[in-house]
């Protein structure tokens, strides 16, 4: 249950970020993909097959007992949707993409910061500068997919490697 509570706070923290960022109307436009014309695509066979049998077999008996008793009883619901119900699709007119990102990196500055780092722990610099947290993956694996051919290049694809990471995008 800490685990669910946890992951629901850092997802709103994360919606929150972002939703700082977005402007009013591209936010709206998100939230419309979801609620609105599209909502009931998804969320009607669902209430549909939960109000179906919801009423089954809660009361069968109509009398009201003198006595106090208990009464041990087993009931089952089943729904099946219909082949309809199964799939969903969504009005894409409504979700803009979003806006192309343009950016120009400033490598020298960057490179600066690690001049002083003997090659073999370049890694373990990047790591330590780009990420909040300690890696799920070895970091020989930034080392085989990272361009050894001059510093500069290891260091630019070594960094790249780790912004491709769910570790860096993560928040």
């Amino acid at each position: 249950m800490k685990k669910i509570i946890l992951a629901f706070i850092i997802g709103l923290s994360c919606m929150i970020r972002v939703g700082a960022q977005e402007t009013r109307s591209d936010l709206n436009d998100y939230l419309d993909a979801y609620i609105g014309t599209n909502a009931k695509g998804y969320l009607q066979p669902a209430a549909n097959l939960l109000i179906t049998n919801i009423n089954t077999g809660v009361w069968d008996w109509a009398n009201i007992p003198d006595k106090v008793y208990f009464r041990i009883k087993a009931n089952g619901m089943m729904s099946i949707p219909d082949e309809k119900m199964k799939t969903f699709k969504g009005n894409k007119g409504m979700v803009k993409v979003g806006k192309p990102i343009n950016a120009q990196i400033s490598w020298d500055n960057y490179l600066k910061n690690f001049e002083s780092v003997p090659r073999e722990q370049i890694i373990d610099a990047l790591t330590g500068s780009l990420l909040q947290i300690k890696p799920a993956y070895p970091l020989d694996l930034i080392n085989h997919y990272a361009d050894g051919q001059s510093r500069e290049t290891f260091i630019k694809t070594g960094t790249i490697q780790i912004m491709s990471t769910p570790e860096y995008q993560m928040c």
